[in-house]
This record gives C-alpha cells, sequence and structure tokens, in this order.
C-alpha cells in the first residue's frame, strides 16, 4: 500500500547515485492516429420536481466550443436528496442529460456527495451557461461502454522513464485490454476506469518502487478522453526507499504531452499530470457559494468580501513564478 503523503512535500531520505539519460533508450514519439467513433450515449428522460442549487460553467477559451464535456463533484444538504431520488439538469430552461454518480450518502441514506456530468451543447467565448440541479424522480438508463470502445477507438497512453541505463514504461491502453480494471464513473454519457501496475523495462521487469496509476475519463460518443497519469514512489513495506533521479516523457495519441529531465523524485511522493486525448475542452466550473455553505460541507464566510483583481492577478503571478511543478513546493 502506498503512503498518502503530496508530492509537494520533501521526505528527507537516502538519494542514490542514479542519473537520467536519455530518451532515445524508450524509443521515439510515434504519431497520433483517428479510429472509429465511440458510441453515442443512450439516455432516459427524467421528471423533476424542484430546484436544489445551480452550478455555472464558462468557456475559458478564446472561440467557441461545441458539445463541451463537464464532470464536477457536488455536495448536497442532508435530507435534500432523498435515497429514492437522483438529480437532473435544465440548462436554459431545457433538459440537459446529466448523469449522476452517488460517492456518499448522510446517515439518514440522502444524497451528500455525487460525481456529476453533462455535455453543454454549446459554448460561447467568455460565454456562462448556469445548470439548473433539480430533484428528479427517475435516473438515467445505466448504459455503460467499455475499455475495449476507447482502444478500438485509438486510444493511447504511455508514460515512460529512462534512469541509469535502463527505460522503464507503462502503457494505459495495455492495461485496459489485459487488466480488470476499477470503474470509478459508470453510466451513458461518460465512464472512467482506473488501471495501475509498476513500470517495466522492455524485457518484462519491474522497478522495485516506481508504479504508474492512469485514470481514464471516457466520454461517449464525443472521442475525447481526459487521462490523468500519476507515478508514485510511496510503497509502504518496500525495503531500502529512496529517491530517484529520472528523465519522464508521457506520451497520449502517440505525441509527446509532457517531459520533465533531471527529475528528482523523492521518496515516498507521487506525482500527477493530467491531459486530453481528443481537443482539450476549456471550461471553468463555478459552485454556488451560498449552496456550498448552507449544505455545511465548507464554513461559513461573509460572501460580501471580495478581493481586488490586482491582488488575484498578484497571486497568479506568484503562483506562475514558482516551482509548481513535480517535486516542488508549490
Amino acid at each position: 500500500m502506498g503512503s498518502l503523503q503530496n508530492s509537494s512535500q520533501e521526505t528527507v531520505g537516502t538519494t542514490t547515485t542514479t542519473t537520467a539519460v536519455s530518451f532515445a533508450a524508450c524509443g521515439g514519439s510515434g504519431t497520433e492516429s483517428s479510429g472509429p467513433t465511440l458510441p453515442a450515449p443512450n439516455l432516459t428522460a427524467s421528471v423533476a420536481i424542484s430546484q436544489v442549487t445551480t452550478v455555472s460553467v464558462q468557456n475559458a477559451g478564446s472561440s467557441l466550443q461545441s458539445n463541451v464535456p463537464v464532470t464536477f463533484g457536488q455536495v448536497f444538504a442532508a435530507g435534500q436528496v432523498a435515497s429514492s431520488e437522483s438529480v437532473t439538469g435544465k440548462l436554459g430552461g431545457s433538459a440537459l442529460p446529466l448523469q449522476v454518480d452517488v460517492k456518499a450518502r448522510h446517515a439518514d441514506g440522502s444524497l451528500r456527495h455525487a460525481v456529476i456530468s453533462a455535455v453543454l451543447p454549446q459554448l460561447a467565448a467568455g460565454q456562462t451557461q448556469a445548470i439548473s440541479l433539480d430533484k428528479t424522480a427517475t435516473v438515467a438508463t445505466s448504459a455503460t461502454i467499455s475499455p475495449t470502445s476507447l482502444t478500438n477507438a485509438g486510444f493511447t497512453a504511455k508514460v515512460k522513464v529512462a534512469m541509469g541505463p535502463e527505460c522503464y514504461s507503462a502503457s494505459a491502453e495495455d492495461l485496459l485490454k489485459n487488466v480488470t480494471a476499477t470503474p470509478w464513473l459508470e453510466g451513458p454519457l461518460v465512464n472512467e476506469w482506473l488501471v495501475s501496475a509498476p513500470l517495466k523495462t522492455v524485457g518484462g521487469v519491474e522497478h522495485p518502487h516506481l508504479t504508474a496509476r492512469f485514470a481514464i475519463r471516457a466520454y461517449t460518443g464525443l472521442n475525447k478522453a481526459r487521462v490523468d497519469v500519476t507515478i508514485e514512489n510511496n510503497w509502504a513495506y518496500e525495503s531500502n526507499p529512496q529517491n530517484f533521479t529520472y528523465n519522464a516523457e508521457i506520451l497520449v495519441g502517440g505525441q509527446s504531452v509532457y517531459t520533465k529531465m533531471a527529475l528528482n523524485h523523492y521518496h515516498h511522493a507521487r506525482w500527477r499530470q493530467t491531459f486530453w486525448w481528443g481537443a482539450t475542452p476549456q471550461t471553468h466550473v463555478n459552485h454556488n457559494a451560498a449552496y456550498l455553505m448552507a449544505s455545511k460541507a465548507v464554513p461559513n464566510y461573509d460572501p460580501n468580501l471580495t478581493v481586488s483583481e490586482a491582488g488575484l492577478s498578484a497571486l497568479q503571478t506568484k503562483w506562475t513564478n514558482s516551482a509548481n511543478g513535480p517535486m516542488g513546493p508549490g
């Protein structure tokens, strides 16, 4: 079992003399190829009872976006959405199909926390649209797509680590094909699978400490998938824990999307990066702060307090100029 220490925290320990090597040992990057389209979602209508809250979605890009996938977490006040009820959506007064993956319930069985997904038809540049979250007596069908649907559509994602004379790697598509994936989201709009494996050499030799974890979120019918990649050096009971220095590369769809040279990966730590296969949605989700406070998920605070744009800009500049990459203090 790995520890839960955040990658931004350095742990004092023994550092190896192993150094990173060129990516040439790992093979060159390929080119992205198109494949079959993922099947379209199968949804059923639902009848709304009353509004619970709203969530705003803003187009953070500079151009019109169509068929915009959105997934966010939402908390609910105790007793508001009973165990026999679910949540549906409205956008501009029209029904918006939602997928609600329940993750926690209150002691009375009412909904406490869910991961909610939707696909917005369009978002103009800079536009903000409000999704109304309404109670409903019915729910969407449980139709899902399989990992095979995604890999058949051409999805690939891989991480490579060049260290000393060896190159280690892990392939998300290989794991989806050959390992039983753990589902995180299941439904007609989106499915997310969790897979993991030790980094291995071309000969199949496992690295004793480094593990890759992938969370792959596929949106039905959109040929889009979100790829969350985590590299861990945090096994709690593995002997001789130590730091490792290596060159890291992540490829999605055969294209190199991230490289980090001479990364000093502290022991009992992990680092994480997120990418998209297919066009990257440019969105910002804004929850209803008053409802979050009313749900008691967050403390009460004065909603009339504001932070100046200059103050926000200064914080952004400070963050951008800080060492906020893997193993950085942020």
